[in-house]
Parts: structure tokens; C-alpha cells; sequence
């Protein structure tokens, strides 16, 4: 179809479209930014990348509300405004994006913790604002005879203008896909990573559970034992050294293979009897000391309380490879359904010109808008526990408002009908009692009358 032949009511449909889904997407960065900003729960690395490209989030969903107005005049200030916010802030959020694999990679292979990563923020910050700032500012700027000025009608809203096509795919499309590739490659690397040593860690837990159990020899000595005669002093050492991979830094934990031994070291230097109960005796003996010292391994013993299982550390493993697969998965379906759609109705306006697709126009208006409500589902799945402690937080004051209000109001019910009971009863006194007041004048009128005829 020609862009001059789009019927009116397909554009208003469009203009609909991201509006819509510019709203949805300002109600998830505005979550972003207060739950951030006012709980430290959510105050993890990712998040922070997250955060910062909230606000990147929120400038394209300024320009995707304005949607077609900005068109009645594409040679002004509105229109060159929306094009510019478009130019700058649509691909920061992919640059987010690939900040946040490389804070993966440095993590996993680099060994980086939270410290290093937070000094690379402010390198970050200007890769993904300052590289898309250059040309969106000369946009502003540039201006031909035979193609007019750069910033122009889009058909779904101001951006470069058709006669400038090649440098939607030069410097905007093309930057973009390529960091994608590279997100995608340093996830598929880590997630391969991870699950060797998972299979590596589940091995040696199996070839643990299947050992034999090795009883140890007493280093108690006895009365037959020949290393406790007269003049023998011995001295037993025993430490036990337990390595296990901790899920929070799993790549450089599984990297070697974990180790469960124990080392016994006897070596001799105290005075015996061949009676143990009296070891604690003073006698002494002029007999030659003999020093002994050997090293036996392995021989099983009691864990410590604070060693744990080699299930347990599997469990732990197989949870933090679950996290990370989620948060993987929806940085792909996010960076996917962004921008196939988009890409794909570009290089066929580029492919066919003047021509366009009407169900890549609807797409394109529907997947773009909608970059701040997938970086608040990436922030609410990697936060949890921090939501579910919030929403338990609003549930518990809901229950409290409700239940002073309940309170209050059969106080004040209570007090209401007891009042009016009292006035009732002043009013309309009780028969019974009326009767029983009657009864007790009669019954001393007639004593009266008794004791006057006395």
C-alpha cells in the first residue's frame, strides 16, 4: 500500500495503539522509580541499570503519547522535539540492555562484585545516552535543498524523514542489532558455563551419597595397643577441611572440583602409662621418648553443623541457574519483540519505497511504546521478595484502616442505642415496675392502718 493511500481511520487506530501502550508502560516505570527510590530491597545491580534506563523509558513515552499530532506540521518545534526523543532515548534501552550482560560477564568470569560494578555506572551512563545523543543532535540540525530537513513525518510519528531512509539503518537500527548479538552471545555463554559445572556438581554429589562409609580406628589408645607403652608420648591432630561451591559467585566455585577430605595427623610428645585411667598421673619414666607422626586420608567424620550438603549446596546451585535462566529468557523475549517488528518495517520501507505494510505499521506502534512495562517485569521478577513485602506491607494497613473504621462505628452504634434505650425507658417507664412500686404502697398503707388501730 502507498503512504498516501493509508485510510484516515487505520491512523487513528495506530495513534490509539501507543497511546495505550505508552500508558501501560508509564504505570511500570513509575513503579521502577518509587519502589527504588524509597526501599533498599530493590537496590541491586541490575536494578540500578534498570533505574537508569527508567528515565529513557519515560522521554520515548513522552514522545509515543504525542503519536501523530506532531505531524500537522513536520517542519515544527513539536514534531522536531518528538523526532529527537525518538533518536536518542529508542535505542539507549537496548544499550541498557548490553550494560547489563557485560555486568553478568565481569561477574561471572572477572569475578567483579558489587563495588567494581558500581564505578562502571558512570561509563555506562555515557555509552548509552552520549553515543545516541551525537546523531540525534545533528539531526536537529542538518538540512538539504533536494531532501529537507531530517526530522520529519514517519508515517506512525515524527522521526527521520523518508527521504533520509538509509540513516534509520545506518545509525539506528544497525547499532542496535548489533549489541543485541553481543547480549545474546554473553547470556548463551554463561548460561552454557553454568550448566556444566551444575552437571559437574551434581556428579560429585552422586559420587559422594555413593562412598563407603569408613568408620575410624579409635585414636584413643587401650591397654593392647602397643603404641601406648611405657615412655610414649603422643599427640593427635585431627582437622577436616570441607570446600563446596557457593551459588553466589558459581561459575569461580564450580571452576574446581570440590573436595571433601579428611587429613589425621598423629604425631607423638606426651608421657603415657599403658593405663589409660592413669595418663593424668605424675609419675615420671626415664625411658626414651618416641615421636611418631603419620597422615591417614580419607576417614570419614562427622560433618560440622555449619557444613553444608553437598544436596543442599545442588539445591542452592540448581535455584540460582533457575534465576538466571528467567532473567535471561525475558531479556531475549523483550529484545525480540521490540525490535523484529520494527526492524522488519523499516527495511521494507527501505526495500520498497513509499510502500508500506499496514501490519507492520500496527506492530511497530504496539512493541516500541512498550520498553519501560518489560524493564518493569525484569525488575519485579528479579525482585520478588522485596514486591511480595511491599504488597504484605499494603494488605496489613488495608486490614488495620478497616478494622478502626469497623470499631468505630459499632462504638458508635453501641453508644447510639444506649442512649436511646435510657430515654425510652425514662419516657415509657417498665409495666413491671410500674406494678411492683404499686404493690409496695398498698402493702405499707395497709401496715399503717394495722398498727393505727392498736
Amino acid at each position: 500500500m502507498h503512504l498516501n493511500n493509508i485510510p484516515e481511520k487505520h491512523l487513528q487506530n495506530i495513534s490509539i495503539i501507543e497511546r495505550i501502550a505508552s500508558s501501560i508502560s508509564l504505570v511500570g516505570i513509575c513503579f521502577i522509580l518509587l519502589t527504588y527510590c524509597t526501599s533498599t530491597a530493590f537496590h541491586k545491580p541490575i536494578n540500578r541499570l534498570v533505574f537508569f534506563a527508567a528515565f529513557g523509558n519515560f522521554f520515548v513515552n513522552i514522545a509515543t503519547q504525542i503519536s501523530r499530532d506532531a505531524l500537522v506540521n513536520s517542519e515544527g518545534s513539536l514534531c522536531q522535539f518528538q523526532a529527537f526523543l525518538l533518536q536518542m532515548f529508542v535505542p539507549a534501552d537496548a544499550y541498557w540492555t548490553f550494560a547489563m550482560a557485560c555486568n553478568v560477564y565481569l561477574t561471572f568470569y572477572h569475578h567483579f562484585g558489587a563495588y567494581e560494578l558500581r564505578k562502571l555506572e558512570k561509563w555506562y551512563f555515557l555509552f548509552c545516552y552520549g553515543i545516541p545523543f551525537i546523531p540525534a543532535a545533528v539531526y536537529l540540525v542538518v538540512s538539504t535543498e533536494k531532501n529537507g530537513r531530517m526530522y520529519g513525518n514517519a508515517t506512525i510519528w515524527c522521526w527521520v524523514a523518508d527521504p533520509w531512509d538509509e540513516f534509520r539503518i545506518a545509525l539506528f537500527y544497525a547499532p542496535v542489532w548489533a549489541v543485541i548479538i553481543l547480549t545474546t552471545g554473553i547470556y548463551i555463554r554463561a548460561g552454557r558455563d553454568i550448566w556444566i559445572k551444575r552437571q559437574q556438581l551434581r556428579k560429585i554429589g552422586t559420587t559422594d551419597r555413593d562412598a563407603p562409609q569408613i568408620q575410624p580406628s579409635p585414636l584413643i589408645p587401650n591397654d593392647h595397643n602397643t603404641s601406648t607403652a611405657k615412655g610414649i608420648q603422643q599427640t593427635t591432630q585431627i582437622s577436616v577441611n570441607y570446600e563446596n561451591a557457593s551459588p553466589t559467585d558459581l561459575i569461580s566455585h564450580l571452576n574446581q572440583k570440590a573436595k571433601n577430605t579428611t587429613t589425621v595427623t598423629v604425631s607423638g610428645a606426651h608421657q603415657s602409662s599403658p593405663n589409660p585411667s592413669r595418663w593424668s598421673s605424675n609419675e615420671k619414666y626415664d625411658d626414651s621418648t618416641v615421636s611418631t607422626e603419620s597422615t591417614v586420608a580419607p576417614i570419614s567424620a562427622r560433618r560440622p553443623a555449619q557444613a553444608p550438603s553437598r544436596g543442599y549446596t545442588s539445591n542452592e546451585a540448581n535455584t540460582a541457574i533457575w534465576s538466571y535462566t528467567k532473567v535471561s529468557l525475558l531479556f531475549f523475549i523483550a529484545l525480540m519483540t521490540t525490535w523484529i517488528p520494527s526492524s522488519a518495517n523499516r527495511v521494507y520501507s527501505t526495500i520498497h519505497v513509499d510502500q508500506t505494510l499496514l501490519s507492520l505499521e500496527y506492530a511497530s506502534a504496539l512493541v516500541l511504546p512498550l520498553q519501560g512495562f518489560w524493564n518493569c517485569i525484569i525488575y519485579t521478577t528479579t525482585s520478588l521478595e522485596a514486591c511480595r513485602d511491599i504488597w504484605g506491607r499494603i494488605c496489613r494497613r488495608k486490614r488495620f484502616s478497616t478494622d478502626n473504621v469497623t470499631r468505630f462505628v459499632v462504638d458508635n452504634d453501641r453508644e447510639h442505642h444506649g442512649a436511646e434505650r435510657s430515654r425510652k425507658s425514662s419516657r415509657h417507664p417498665n409495666s413491671k415496675s410500674l406494678l411492683a412500686d404499686i404493690n409496695s404502697e398498698t402493702e405499707l398503707q395497709a401496715r399503717r392502718n394495722d398498727s393505727a388501730s392498736f
